[in-house]
């Protein structure tokens, strides 16, 4: 029965850079970009309204009594991209950077917005650290995705209900609810991280799975490395953003995003004990391995330890010299019972060898 190989569903997506030598703020579309699509939902307190399938010209703007939440799914359409950044007065660098998706998490304050970028992870058979950038204006949240599927849908449930206090508030506490989410969403792939080396740890009794499990053991430890980088860099971005003290960023949120450092600080910790568990495993699959290698080579060398004297044996009567020339040569060799002698001999040897090494523990 041929045995299921353990797969690593996070293995890494690499990126590919944008092109060398491009002027600041130029908008570089990468050739497998997913085309642009648009979606907004509008709310207070007292209401909430879903607009699917939008134009530039149709996005809702932000007003006095409305926050708006546009989100912008693909980043395949240059013309689209760069109206929308009219449209809500972004800076061309920060456009750059929405299409450029190898950012890393952090915080970037303008004079009338926020932009934050943050790394949601997902698994389709691979790790994928997605980029989600984030533009906080005064009523106003718009969030720029590569591909459609996301985590944000536990916070369009919660727009639905006016009794979430998300609707009670402004754009800054949508902005922090979305950035929970994300931070959130780190847990379900840590605590797969854990039962990956859980299972690890079972197989590594299984002496025809050594390698293999060695291999999956570094693959997971990079995965967890990667991961916990980009932990560890939404961390310092919450911390730069607690410290901003401008008016896109009011205290209820504040009080929020300390819930939210301490989330990331729980994944790093929990990150760096699996990357222990990593190291932990690796040695015990050394060790193991190595104790293995030890018994075999103890039954090696016992069974050549009891062959050494046997063969002597075998050797001394095997010289055939005559007992004609000298009554010395060899005498039992003309015997009648010589032969059976000789293997009598053998086994009284052997079997003394055997019961010395039981009584000193070498075996058995």
């Amino acid at each position: 029965m041929k045995r299921k190989r353990f797969a690593n569903p996070f293995r890494r997506k690499r990126k590919v850079d944008r092109a060398v030598g491009l002027a600041p703020g130029t908008i570089s579309i990468a050739d497998d970009a997913v085309p642009t699509s648009i979606r907004a939902i509008r709310f207070n307190r007292s209401e909430v309204k879903r607009f699917e399938n939008l134009t530039v010209e149709e996005i809702p703007l932000a007003s006095s009594d409305h926050v708006v939440w546009v989100d912008v799914v693909g980043l395949g359409d240059e013309p689209t991209i760069s109206a929308i950044g009219k449209r809500f007065k972004i800076h061309a660098l920060s456009l750059e950077d929405v299409v450029n998706t190898h950012q890393r998490p952090k915080i970037e304050v303008y004079d009338d917005h926020l932009y934050i970028v943050v790394r949601m992870p997902s698994s389709n058979g691979q790790l994928d650290l997605e980029q989600v950038s984030l533009f906080v204006g005064n009523g106003y949240v718009v969030s720029w995705q590569e591909r459609e599927g996301d985590c944000f849908n536990a916070v369009r449930k919660r727009l639905e209900s006016s009794s979430r206090e998300v609707r009670r508030h402004g754009s800054d506490f949508l902005a922090y609810a979305l950035v929970d989410t994300v931070v959130d969403a780190f847990f379900p792939h840590v605590h797969h991280f854990g039962d990956a080396l859980d299972q690890l740890e079972d197989e590594i009794a299984d002496q025809n799975r050594g390698s293999e499990v060695v291999h999956q053991i570094f693959e997971i430890r990079s995965d967890i490395r990667r991961l916990r980088r980009v932990a560890w860099s939404h961390r310092e971005m919450i911390q730069s953003w607690l410290t901003y003290n401008g008016p896109l960023t009011g205290e209820a949120t504040r009080l929020h995003l300390r819930d939210v450092a301490d989330h990331t600080i729980r994944v790093v910790e929990l990150l760096e004990m699996c990357r222990e568990s990593c190291s932990d495993l690796r040695d015990l699959q050394m060790s193991a391995a190595s104790m293995r290698m030890n018994e075999v080579m103890k039954v090696l060398t016992v069974i050549a330890t009891i062959f050494i004297p046997l063969s002597f044996i075998a050797g001394l009567y095997g010289m055939n010299f005559s007992t004609q020339t000298s009554p010395w040569n060899m005498p039992e060799t003309q015997w009648y019972f010589g032969y059976p002698f000789a293997l009598f001999l053998m086994s009284l040897v052997a079997g003394g060898m055997v019961v010395f090494f039981y009584r000193k523990r070498w075996i058995g």
